[in-house]
């Protein structure tokens, strides 16, 4: 077997590999900005436009700072999703380089390590905004006497 086909077959599975990173990336996406949207409904749904009382009450001030962090924290890992989509592609580029010219070694090195720092920041703090919010939930419901 000839080196260039070993090297096409490695890049390959680099970019099989890249994709399944890119889609728990994505995936981590999506449930940050469906835990802002969940937000968003807590807010509108403490109101009382109808006068009728709700379940869900903000008037006290730790489900407020609560709301405020989890929203925070979500976004903070929706935008290091974002990053590590871009991060990820711009170390597999480096790496293509690498693999045509054998130059820039340390700089895909670089690239990959901002990658791998980027996706492990959107999960943890995607668990830490879901926390927030739960904790946040449980914390503004008013139970019915």
């Amino acid at each position: 077997m000839s080196q260039e086909l070993t090297k096409e077959l490695a890049f390959d599975k680099d970019l099989e590999i890249l994709d399944r990173y890119q889609l728990f990336s994505a995936e981590v996406l999506r449930l940050a900005l469906a835990g802002m949207a969940a937000i968003g409904f807590l807010v509108t749904y403490s109101t009382k436009g109808d006068g009728k009382p709700s379940v869900i009450s903000l008037e006290s001030y730790n489900p407020r700072l609560l709301l405020c962090l989890a929203l925070i924290a979500l976004a903070c890992s929706a935008f290091f999703a974002l990053s590590h989509r871009f991060v990820s592609t711009e170390s597999i580029a480096e790496h293509l380089v690498i693999l045509r010219k054998g130059t820039g070694v340390s700089l895909r090195d670089i690239w990959f390590r901002l990658s791998t720092l980027t996706i492990y920041l959107s999960g943890i703090l995607l668990c830490v905004g879901a926390i927030l919010l739960a904790i946040a939930f449980v914390s503004a419901m008013q139970l019915q006497k």
